[in-house]
């Protein structure tokens, strides 16, 4: 018998497919990853990312179907033109593939240590074992650095599964990200996140694939997102599944 929450996620992902044959929509990837898209006990498609493409496509007027994608996988989708675009770090080493259309937020990436390991420094993360989710972008330093003890896992969960239980010593990714996980897993107590190790921004960007039969439509994506700024959209939405201390997070 197929478990109910699985039937719910084929269904989150049959539904794209169909709507794909409906030339005036684009597809908008949403990264399979909790707070930025999942399956809530409902079986309703949520997120962070979720919330601001439905934002889009309200400010815009255009059509935008959501598919649930795991994070490798929208890579190849946006570079063979399999989908028109979606949500992600602006990356140098993939821009060739994409069209950057509109900036959402500077987003600060981190590395979160359990409370017994200190670390002051970037020096410091040599000698300690550090999750982090696979195919993710930190740093150039980070992400090319072989003397550090990288475990890579599929979902933030199993990051901080593994930090909770002293399988890893730390974690790194986006803060909002680890900050929230932490949060809903009850695992904030098992870390100091003001002696958070900044390794820097990242900007989420909206990008269209250079594949996409819908470049045209930039200017009217870009108009949405500004408007959503300027308007405050975005941050509530941010507040909403990151608290009202996100500011604080972010620093």
């Amino acid at each position: 018998m197929v478990k109910l929450s699985h039937a719910f996620t084929f269904i989150i992902f049959l539904y794209p497919s169909l709507a794909i044959s409906k030339s005036d929509c684009l597809n908008f990837h949403v990264i399979h990853s909790e707070p930025l898209g999942f399956v809530n006990d409902e079986g309703q498609l949520t997120g962070v990312q979720v919330d601001i493409i439905n934002a889009i496509a309200k400010n815009s007027g255009l059509c935008i179907n959501t598919l649930l994608m795991p994070y490798p996988r929208i890579w190849q989708g946006l570079e063979m033109g399999k989908h028109d675009g979606g949500i992600v770090f602006k990356s140098e080493s993939r821009s060739y593939m994409v069209d950057y259309v509109a900036k959402i937020r500077a987003v600060k990436v981190a590395v979160i240590t359990r409370k017994l390991i200190e670390v002051n420094s970037y020096d410091d993360l040599k000698g300690i074992s550090i999750a982090v989710r696979r195919g993710i972008h930190l740093s150039e330093r980070f992400d090319n650095d072989s003397e550090l003890a990288i475990m890579e896992v599929n979902q933030y969960k199993q990051v901080i599964k593994m930090l909770i239980h002293d399988r890893v010593d730390a974690m790194a990714g986006s803060a909002f990200v680890l900050h929230y996980i932490l949060r809903i897993n009850n695992g904030l107590e098992k870390v100091d996140f003001s002696k958070k190790l900044n390794l820097g921004e990242k900007e989420q960007w909206v990008q269209l694939s250079k594949k996409s039969k819908h470049t045209d439509k930039i200017p009217l994506l870009n108009s949405a997102v500004q408007t959503m700024i300027n308007n405050g959209t975005l941050d509530q939405i941010t507040e909403k599944y990151y608290g009202p201390d996100w500011k604080v997070i972010n620093q």
